[in-house]
């Protein structure tokens, strides 16, 4: 059993799940083709669309947050993760993707700025992908789930950057 450390793994591992789940529900959203919603075959479960983009929107905002913040409380781990030819200070890499991930986080849970926020988080979640997780996995220093939820999260981010923060029918 993991022992329950303030913001540790626990906390990764349920806000990850919360991503993907809501993300998948995302991906049911703006997947529909747009002959099928107009001849009214999906008309009731699209009623729901835009409480789930904005629950996928509501979601990775805080995901992104939680890991920003997790940057700063496991500095010694999060840089030990940046691979020894990135060039320059791994902590200071370390401190510059915390704040990326707050700053992401924060203008996802904005309506004004969510779209540019998840472009930009899609972005650097998958640079990481490449710089970070796939060199990890292919060294066999890293489960390889971490590539496939890198992945995840960054096509999250970016189908949500292609789509307006909206309100739904029901007031959600």
């Amino acid at each position: 059993m993991q022992k329950l450390i303030p913001l540790g793994g626990v906390w990764t591992t349920t806000g990850k799940a919360l991503v993907l789940s809501s993300g998948m529900l995302a991906m049911a959203v703006v997947s529909v083709d747009g002959e099928a919603r107009r001849a009214g075959r999906l008309e009731q479960p699209m009623k729901a669309g835009p409480a789930f983009l904005n629950a996928a929107r509501f979601s990775l905002g805080l995901f992104l947050l939680l890991t920003g913040i997790q940057h700063f409380l496991f500095t010694t781990f999060v840089a030990s993760l940046i691979p020894a030819w990135f060039p320059g200070d791994p902590v200071r890499w370390t401190y510059f993707a915390g704040v990326a991930l707050i700053s992401g986080g924060i203008g996802l849970l904005i309506p004004l700025t969510a779209r540019l926020a998840a472009l930009f988080s899609g972005l650097m979640v998958f640079s990481w992908f490449w710089i970070v997780h796939l060199p990890r996995t292919l060294a066999g220093v890293s489960d390889s789930i971490a590539v496939f939820e890198a992945l995840a999260v960054s096509g999250l981010a970016l189908v949500l950057a292609g789509t307006r923060p909206v309100r739904s029918t029901t007031g959600v």
